[in-house]
């Protein structure tokens, strides 16, 4: 019986041998399989000229262009490379229109010939909004000068050359409403 016993653990062990084998094998596998240990590097952190042209996107998407391109003409210097992309190319060209556009319904003739004055000489801004700026300055133009004029006959006016003699006294001294010397307005 014995004999049978160590058969036996033969037969068990020639069966259990190969399960081994395969088990060796997988671990050894396994273990030379190459394991990627790299992570995936994080992506850069924006710079602050990025973050600018960012948030100058997102007023002029709420429309203030205006303020949008002040921000992004301080925040980016004249070389940087963000100057020359479509984000910032678009960018100027919305500021354009609105500038363009708000020239017309700008109370302040300065301030008006000022942007149109900027669209023209941006180097970034198509052409089409160049040729409206030129086109609309000579309209602004004349009204500073209406307006200029209509100052200037405006200041004559209230400087005494109306020859309005209701509240002068005889020096010529305006008072008011207040009675000269004597009791009596001159009427």
């Amino acid at each position: 019986m014995i004999v049978l016993r160590g058969a036996v653990f033969l037969a068990l062990g020639a069966l259990l041998d190969p399960c081994s084998k395969l088990g060796i094998h997988a671990d050894k596998a396994a273990e030379s399989a190459p394991v990627s240990t790299t992570l995936a590097a994080p992506a850069p952190a924006a710079s602050p000229e990025q973050i600018s042209l960012e948030e100058a996107k997102k007023l002029c998407a709420d429309g203030d262009c205006l303020t949008a391109h002040d921000r992004i003409q301080i925040a980016l210097p004249p070389n940087s490379p963000l100057r020359q992309t479509a984000d910032f190319k678009s960018l100027e060209n919305r500021w354009a229109q609105s500038a363009v556009t708000g020239a017309e319904s700008d109370p302040d003739p300065t301030g008006r010939r000022k942007a149109l004055e900027d669209v023209m000489s941006s180097p970034v801004v198509d052409a089409t909004y160049k040729t409206q700026a030129r086109d609309a300055l000579p309209k602004v133009v004349a009204l500073q000068a209406q307006l200029a004029d209509a100052g200037a006959a405006s200041a004559t006016s209230e400087s005494g050359a109306s020859g309005d003699s209701k509240s002068k006294d005889r020096g010529g001294h305006r008072h008011h409403g207040v009675p000269p010397k004597g009791g009596k307005e001159d009427k």
